[in-house]
């Protein structure tokens, strides 16, 4: 059962502000999990399969006006082709 008022499966990734090296994490956070997607995860592993899922982020801005970033977990995710044109969004504040 959700405690909370947030949406499961949802998570939050902040930069790390204790990073004490280069082997410190850039980003911290966590994810509440829903019984759905832990039970898809278990059925997984009990096949034998590595329990996977995927993952979506979306670039946000806290009340405070601190960037964070919010993530999805969902079943591992097939694209399929849309037809629909890609987006790209030149000024997302990613260098990857």
């Amino acid at each position: 059962m959700n405690t909370n008022n947030y949406p499961l499966n949802i998570g939050a990734l902040f930069k790390n502000e204790r990073r004490q090296s280069n082997n410190s994490p850039l980003l911290t956070g966590t994810i509440d999990l829903d019984r759905a997607l832990v039970t898809h995860l278990y059925r997984q592993l009990e096949s034998g399969k590595r329990a996977r899922i995927s993952l979506g982020g979306w670039k946000n801005k806290s009340k405070t006006g601190k960037s964070y970033f919010t993530i999805k977990a969902t079943p591992q995710y097939k694209p399929r082709n849309s037809g629909l044109p890609i987006f790209h969004d030149e000024d997302n504040g990613l260098d990857l």
